[in-house]
């Protein structure tokens, strides 16, 4: 998934914003159904780079939800998320501290393991 745009107020609406959130509740309530063997969010998770605490509440707990079913999630940052100092961190980085997802960098090499009869 890509664009999810957490924390966006649409013409100044908190319920635009709730709507967005409701979206990406589906999402992750397909992602349940369905049993991905991984979901990826590229790119633009949030708005901006500067989020509510609500805003960040709401992502930890639908990517919370992703792993108690052992479904991970690899993400990278967004034009509307991605700090450009160095050593600044996005709210993506603090997610992935938490261990909500793994954020990838660039140049970060992505390991697996091997499926069934591979």
């Amino acid at each position: 998934m890509a664009d999810v745009h957490l924390g966006f107020r649409q013409y100044g609406l908190s319920e635009r914003a709730a709507d967005f959130c409701r979206a990406f509740d589906s999402a992750i309530d397909y992602c349940l159904t369905e049993k991905p063997d991984f979901v990826v969010i590229a790119g633009d998770l949030f708005d901006a780079k500067s989020i509510d605490p609500q805003t960040y509440a709401q992502a930890d707990a639908a990517l919370h939800r992703l792993s108690q079913a052992n479904i991970p999630v690899v993400a990278n940052e967004g034009n509307h998320e991605r700090w450009f100092r160095r050593g600044d961190h996005s709210w993506l980085w603090q997610l992935s501290r938490h261990g909500r997802l793994r954020l990838l960098r660039q140049f970060d090499p992505i390991t697996g393991k091997p499926h069934a009869g591979e």
